[in-house]
């Protein structure tokens, strides 16, 4: 779903009266004009339906599940997009290395940003500039610099998942409870809403 919401990518959406912004959340999704939906956020769900089958009786709950997981993905890429910028610029521009360790403590200019834009915005280039002005806004430095801080004092992970992927994530629910049916759509769900009781049944797929 997360690579949906990078193909469909709006740029920048019309917020009436003449105020074009990028779309960085997913509700601005709704304002991106398609042209096989009436907007992109209908396309990104269209698609994901099309490998995708809730189970009978619960396709409200598999919807709502959908957009909660749309809205994280589109925040965590235009976040992610700013540490692969760091990463890309030293490894095409500067020819060094540079790992997402070390990006975290990387600033670049303006300028740099825009010779690195995400892969997502390569046909919104004008979007990525958008994007880039909210990156150097003292505020949004301000806000990441709180949340290094935070991160630094945490001593477990952030949700169930952990650092495993989600495959791995799957198979680690299945062996821990053999008798509960899991989809990777259902493991996505455990991994940010709580664990698992005895008899709950997961699925996404069929």
């Amino acid at each position: 779903m997360g690579c949906l919401c990078r193909k469909h990518f709006p740029g920048l959406v019309d917020l009436k009266e003449g105020r074009w912004e990028p779309a960085w959340s997913w509700d601005r999704y709704k304002l991106g004009s398609d042209d096989e939906q009436d907007n992109k956020q209908e396309r990104v769900l269209a698609d994901f339906w099309r490998y995708f089958k809730a189970e009978e009786g619960r396709e409200t709950l598999a919807d709502q599940t959908a957009h909660r997981a749309c809205k994280k993905y589109v925040g965590d890429m235009i976040h992610e997009a700013r540490l692969q910028a760091h990463v890309d610029y030293y490894r095409s521009i500067k020819k060094e290395p540079l790992n997402k360790t070390g990006a975290r403590n990387v600033a670049l200019t303006k300028e740099q940003y825009l010779q690195v834009p995400a892969s997502w915005c390569m046909s919104h280039r004008s979007a990525w500039s958008r994007i880039v002005d909210r990156y150097l806004d003292p505020a949004y430095i301000a806000k990441h610099e709180q949340g290094k801080r935070k991160r630094a004092l945490r001593t477990a992970p952030t949700h169930h998942q952990g650092s495993r992927n989600l495959p791995a994530f799957k198979r680690a629910l299945e062996v821990a409870h053999p008798d509960m049916p899991v989809s990777e759509f259902g493991a996505w769900a455990v991994s940010h809403m709580g664990p698992m009781k005895s008899g709950q049944r997961l699925h996404g797929g069929g």
